[in-house]
């Protein structure tokens, strides 16, 4: 499955055997053309809409998608979620909005290895701990006159102690906190956006999976 965020609206691929029900979704398309691709960017996309969600069935989940992303600029980049040893997670303030430290990867660079550097650069911290790879995220956004889709790679770090952060002010991030889990549900999520909704919580599932909880 992917999952797309188009102007903070999901646009979901999935499989044709898979068991989901359409009947939650504004639009659903079956191994949609370029052109349907292209109608239902602009039906997400659009400013003022009714259309909050979409659904693609697909016969082949990856060649579907790959036929999506191929009229978009593709930016890499990846971040990671951070917990303290007292058990709470670092966030951001950048532009106004909540979020979660992350930044492009470089030229050849592995996306562990930018993923910690990222990190560390956005927060003034060191000697983070990399743990698991979470997932990744797709959103797509419009700069300097193209659609850009942006993949981001998210990894599971931790932390020694809970260190004093410095947040990177020339990429526009203007706060770095330890947020508790009450905070994060009643602060950060109610101010950030769906991609990064989307990654805490399946952050959240995995590890009450791991738990067996």
């Amino acid at each position: 499955m992917y999952k797309v965020f188009i102007n903070d609206r999901p646009l979901i691929f999935v499989s044709l055997d898979e068991n989901i029900n359409s009947n939650s979704f504004s639009i659903n398309y079956t191994n949609p053309s370029a052109k349907d691709f292209d109608e239902v960017y602009q039906l997400l996309n659009a400013e003022n809409t009714n259309f909050k969600k979409a659904l693609v069935q697909c016969t082949n989940v990856h060649e579907s998608f790959k036929l999506f992303t191929s009229s978009f600029k593709l930016v890499s980049a990846a971040g990671g979620i951070v917990t303290s040893e007292k058990g709470n997670v670092l966030w951001i303030k950048r532009l106004g909005k909540w979020d979660l430290p992350k930044g492009k990867i470089e030229r050849g660079e592995e996306k562990h290895v930018a993923a910690l550097r990222e990190v560390e650069e956005e927060c003034g911290i060191t000697n983070l701990v990399l743990k698991n790879e979470i997932g990744t995220t797709y959103h797509t956004y419009f700069h300097k006159g193209k659609h850009v889709l942006k993949p981001t790679y998210w990894y599971e770090m931790s932390i020694v102690g809970e260190p004093d952060l410095l947040p990177q002010t020339e990429e526009a991030i203007t706060d770095c906190q330890w947020l508790s889990k009450a905070e994060i549900k009643t602060v950060a999520l109610t101010d950030t956006y769906a991609s990064i909704a989307d990654i805490y919580q399946q952050l959240l599932t995995r590890n009450k999976a791991h738990n067996g909880m």
